[in-house]
């Protein structure tokens, strides 16, 4: 049997009271919120609302059916201009930028699903009739229709802030507004050929908008605010405060005098007086409300959050239902008993064949077997009526039950279809498949996962009895395998797709059809595709006999394309780089710009501190993950500033010379006295007063850019005043003494050090290599003149002593002479931290080893002088040591093979041994035997560092410095 109304889901009903009317709760249920309601008539309406839910109603809302779109939107606003023409706008997820969406027949279908054609997120529409349309959106973004929506205009707003614009409304073809963020309010008065700004006086978002005429409308935003204008919005004025103290989301009038607003918080309010005062209302429900339209004064919906619709009215319509016997058998009496709700006070049956009534509650016997659509019709005095239908089955006979099935030998998963051919009209089924497994179909499909053989029961009921049909061992299932895949999807264009097969069962073959022509015999493929776009797939495998398949859809992106701009590249200057990638829903810029400079903002700047060519890199990606980039080279150009002057004297000119570098095409210079910039490469300028003066060289090259340099620059009237300090005025000989110019007036310095050294820093610093007493003289010069002061045996110099020393070894013995000259006394340091005052000492180091030996000698006026020597020290244990140097070891630094050169052939047995720069033994060779002169020693174990070699023959040796580099 079949029970049904003229819409898909039952009401929720509230009833509230409130000023002047009543609100009634219509909660539609959709779990979305509504943002839009709008009623071409009194009975018909329709909600819109996010994640594309659209309701719609016959009865003003005491019933609702869902119209849902089956498309990754949000719907913001819809209207429609007549009972089935109507149209619908918001963002469309994908990319983030709007859609429009137009259907010719109460939103049972769409003529037109537009996603592609803006570049700006849309907010609002309104159209004046089936043609003429406008929509608005984000960043002041305006376009315009004439054709119902094939193709648009965009409109530009001559002057505005370019903000988001919420809500439009035109009061005929010509007459338009738009509002929006921060106060904003744009008009038209030619159908948007020249949209123009107009002062609102407030920086609140601004939600909705509606005019009675092309003079007189109204504006509602957050924070309470309503705006109320008489002459086409010329001007505004806020008026007085709704007392809601929410923000507001709509407002309607239906004539001057009579208007509503609605908002935040479940609020309503009402004015009877243009809006000068208020009075409250509420739906009861708690939930924001977003969208308000009324037909009448005492006729009109919100809609808002949760999916909350409520009716406002003196009634509601009343809703259709009743019960029946829907299977009877022939010529039996059937009884229709009436259960509508909302106080119906008319009723009229229609029993499906010609035979009708109007009492409240019936009967009826039917006369011939058959299918009966019965309908009961309900109306009060609202004007709107609800019908509900209910399927009769009127049989003539006991059912004899019978059926098909197709095919009878299938593989697991494989559908099986079973056909009723009962007959005398059952009107229920019950099907028994075998495995557990049963149905209530009339033609049901069945799916069998485990192989066996199965039979199958039917029982067919009709109005007069009942029948049952048993085919024993009827399907034969075969294990086969149940194709299932995966993919990476989406997957960006150019890149490859990855199919896994997750197919269970025993498989024999894979069968891939990637949709776009191509195919693939493996397991788990790899495709690229062309193109972009929605493919649908298709694995089919096969194994034991058996062949199943999987149908899935690959959704492949097409990538943005990465481009960028900029301007002249000058050092320096902040340089503006702009992004000019194709493709929507960016959401992550990544610039590399040569310098070792990163952003991730959209449009950076970036300072070059240096000339030359940069590669610039912008790597895009989008909100599904797909990657471009792109590399342009930037050319960094620039001068650099640069002058000298002459010494300025009062009176006198003072030359400017550029030393700017680059391909300079202008000069500016800005003399720091007021006095008119100059143009010329190298100027002269004649200052009227003494000072310090700032003076500014601004050049500019032929790409454009440019570059400051500021010296300053002295002019006076006074000669100098030589004067000058000495740090050490009596000193050694060798040592350095600083001289310090305390002069006034003075821009150069000549220094005469008595020593025949002379200098022009103005802080020198010299040392005397003789000793003895010596005059200084300092001349200070400005381009006025110059003044010379001499210091008279200003520096005294003692001569330093100069140490020296030789001296001998046996075994760990060494014995020091003094060498040194003008020596009062004597410190020697061992190297092994010990130290003697002796003249001539001797001393017994405890190890083998190198050590650095240092002799520091004063002089009886004072003065020291140092000198350092490295002595190296071996156990020998041979009593009668001759120093040779007979031998040659090549190459020397070694990367580890050594050559030993011998002056002479040796027949005698040669020992070496090899000591690290430590002085400690690591390498001991006892015997050595030479065939000719020349012996080759392989080192390469050592590793790298400076070694000493050691070569012994009867009592002779000879020490060799070797240095083992193993990378030479």
């Amino acid at each position: 049997m079949k029970k049904y109304v003229i819409s898909s889901c039952l009401s929720i009903f509230c009833f509230i009271t409130a000023v002047g009317q009543n609100w009634y709760n219509q909660s539609s249920n959709p779990g979305e919120d509504f943002n839009a309601i709008h009623f071409p008539d009194s009975c018909i309406g329709y909600a819109f609302g996010t994640a594309g839910v659209i309701s719609k109603t016959y009865n003003r809302g005491s019933r609702w059916e869902t119209k849902n779109l089956t498309l990754d939107v949000e719907i913001d606003d819809g209207m429609f201009v007549s009972l089935q023409q109507g149209f619908i706008t918001g963002k469309y997820n994908p990319s983030g930028n709007g859609f429009f969406c137009k259907t010719s027949n109460g939103a049972n279908t769409w003529d037109i699903i537009d996603t592609t054609s803006f570049s700006n997120r849309l907010r609002a529409l309104y159209f004046v009739n089936a043609s003429t349309g406008w929509l608005v959106g984000n960043d002041e973004y305006i376009v315009k229709t004439t054709n119902g929506g094939v193709s648009w205009t965009t409109q530009i707003v001559s002057g505005g802030p370019g903000m988001h614009l919420r809500s439009v409304f035109f009061f005929d073809s010509n007459n338009g507004w738009a509002v929006g963020n921060n106060g904003s309010i744009v008009a038209t008065t030619d159908g948007g050929n020249n949209w123009i700004p107009q002062t609102s006086n407030t920086n609140e978002k601004l939600y909705g908008v509606y005019f009675l005429s092309s003079l007189v409308g109204w504006v509602v935003g957050n924070g309470d605010i309503v705006l109320r204008t008489y002459n086409g919005g010329n001007t505004w004025n806020t008026i007085t405060s709704t007392g809601i103290g929410e923000d507001l989301r709509g407002v309607n009038f239906v004539n001057e005098s009579t208007g509503w607003v609605a908002g935040k918080g479940d609020v309503i309010a009402m004015t009877t007086d243009t809006g000068n005062t208020w009075a409250t209302q509420s739906t009861g429900t708690g939930e924001d409300l977003f969208g308000i339209h009324m037909l009448s004064a005492s006729l009109g919906w919100v809609c808002g959050s949760g999916g909350v619709v409520s009716y406002y009215g003196n009634g509601e319509p009343p809703v259709a239902d009743f019960t029946t016997n829907t299977s009877v058998c022939l010529g039996a009496m059937n009884t229709f008993t009436d259960n509508s709700a909302k106080n119906p006070t008319n009723w009229f049956w229609n029993f499906g064949d010609g035979n009708t009534s109007t009492n409240q509650d019936d009967t009826h016997s039917y006369l011939a077997e058959g299918i009966y659509d019965a309908y009961l019709v309900v109306s009060n005095g609202t004007g709107c009526t609800d019908t509900m239908y209910q399927t009769i089955y009127v049989s003539g006979a006991d059912p004899v039950a019978n059926f098909t099935a197709s095919p009878t030998t299938v593989c697991t998963g494989e559908p099986v279809s079973f056909t009723d051919i009962t007959s005398s009209l059952p009107s229920v089924w019950d099907w028994d498949f075998g495995d557990g497994n049963n149905s209530n179909l009339q033609n049901p499909t069945h799916q069998y996962m485990i192989a066996g053989t199965y039979s199958i029961t039917l029982i067919a009921t009709n109005g007069c009895n009942n029948d049952t049909e048993v085919k024993v061992s009827h399907i034969k299932v075969n294990d086969g395998p149940v194709a299932n895949f995966s993919e990476d999807s989406p997957t960006c264009l150019g890149e490859q797709t990855s199919f896994t097969d997750l197919t269970t069962g025993t498989i024999g073959t894979w069968s891939w059809e990637f949709g776009d022509g191509t195919t693939s015999p493996l397991q788990d493929p790899v495709h690229t595709y062309a193109t972009d776009g929605n493919y649908q797939v298709i694995l089919t495998v096969s194994g034991s006999g058996c062949s199943t398949a999987d149908t899935q859809n690959v959704a492949i992106e097409l990538p943005p394309t990465a481009d960028f701009s900029f301007n002249t590249a000058c050092v320096g200057n902040a340089l503006q780089f702009t992004d000019q990638t194709t493709g929507g829903g960016l959401v992550n810029w990544d610039w590399d710009f040569g310098d070792g400079n990163i952003s991730v903002l959209k449009d950076p700047t970036n300072t070059y501190s240096n000339a030359g060519s940069f590669d610039v890199q912008l790597v895009v990606t989008d909100n599904k993950g797909c990657v471009d980039s792109i590399t342009q080279k930037v050319t960094v150009t620039g001068p650099t500033a640069s002058f000298t002057n002459t010494i300025a004297c009062i009176g006198d000119s003072t030359d400017f010379t550029d030393a700017s570098t680059g391909d300079i095409s202008t000069w500016s210079w800005d003399f720091g006295d007021a006095s008119p910039l100059d143009n010329s490469k190298s100027p002269t300028h004649l200052y009227a007063g003494s000072g310090n003066y700032s003076v500014a060289l601004t050049v500019s090259d032929t790409g454009g850019c440019s570059h400051t340099v500021t010296n300053t620059v002295v002019v006076t009237n006074n000669i100098p005043v030589a004067d000058f300090q000495i740090s050490d005025a009596v000193t050694c000989s060798g040592s350095s003494i600083s001289f310090y110019d305390s002069s006034l007036y003075t821009s150069g310095w000549s220094w005469d050090f008595g020593d025949g050294s002379t200098s022009a820093s103005q802080f020198p610093t010299h040392s005397y290599s003789s000793s003895g007493n010596f005059d200084v003289a300092l001349i200070a010069s400005n381009g006025c003149g110059s003044d010379t002061l001499t210091k008279t045996s200003a520096v005294k110099i003692n001569q330093s002593p100069i140490a020296n020393f030789d001296y001998s070894t046996s075994d760990f013995t060494v014995t020091f002479t003094d060498l040194s000259t003008n020596a009062a006394t004597w410190l020697w340091d061992y190297g092994d931290g010990n130290i003697a005052s002796l003249q001539n000492p001797e001393y017994t180091y405890s190890a083998e080893g190198i050590y650095s030996v240092k002799l520091t000698v004063t002089a009886s006026n004072g003065c020291k002088n140092a000198s350092s020597q490295s002595i190296t020290l071996f156990a020998i244990g041979i009593e009668d040591v001759h120093r040779v140097d007979k031998i040659q070891l090549y190459p020397n630094p070694s990367s580890g093979v050594v050559n030993l050169k011998l002056e002479n052939k040796s027949t005698e047995k040669l020992r070496y041994t090899i000591y690290n720069s430590l002085g400690q033994k690591i390498l001991i060779e006892e015997e050595i035997s030479s065939l000719g002169n020349i012996i080759q020693l392989d080192l390469s174990s050592l590793p790298e560092g400076i070694y000493y070699f050691k070569l012994e023959k009867n009592k002779e040796l000879v020490i060799k410095k070797l240095a083992i580099l193993n990378k030479f």
